[in-house]
């Protein structure tokens, strides 16, 4: 039996069949990714895409990066290739950006971050870029 017009996007695992829309070419940029942010992220692609962006992007599109990951931040920083659009928004972002997220980790889940591989290597940047604020 096939189903035909769900539209939740739930794949199972894997890589869905239709990744047409990642283009990522020097021409693309966050506007138009606007709401697959962390959905992109987590793609091999996708994540250094990202990444290349976030060192070009004006505070705009910076602030679409960033409103997305903070919201499921949970998500990136336990993931291969998401936790580094937080470490580049923790590298590249404006202090104020810095320190939501950088909040965010120590309120939210030092201790369950610290035991993930990456969430670990994701903290000492946090720290680290809390730190440098004088």
């Amino acid at each position: 039996g096939s189903r035909h017009g769900g539209t939740g996007g739930g794949s199972s695992g894997g890589s869905p069949p239709n990744r047409g829309w990642y283009r990522y070419d020097d021409s693309s940029t966050l506007y138009q990714m606007k709401g697959r942010i962390v959905e992109i992220a987590k793609d091999r692609d996708g994540s250094k895409f990202v990444q290349r962006r976030l060192q070009v992007a004006d505070f705009a599109e910076m602030q679409i990066a960033f409103e997305e990951a903070v919201a499921e931040i949970e998500e990136l920083w336990n993931d291969v290739y998401g936790n580094y659009i937080l470490q580049g928004l923790l590298e590249l972002g404006t202090d104020e950006m810095r320190d939501q997220i950088g909040r965010k980790i120590v309120d939210d889940g030092v201790v369950s971050l610290s035991t993930k591989v990456y969430g670990c290597r994701l903290i000492q940047k946090a720290l680290d870029t809390l730190d440098k604020t004088d």
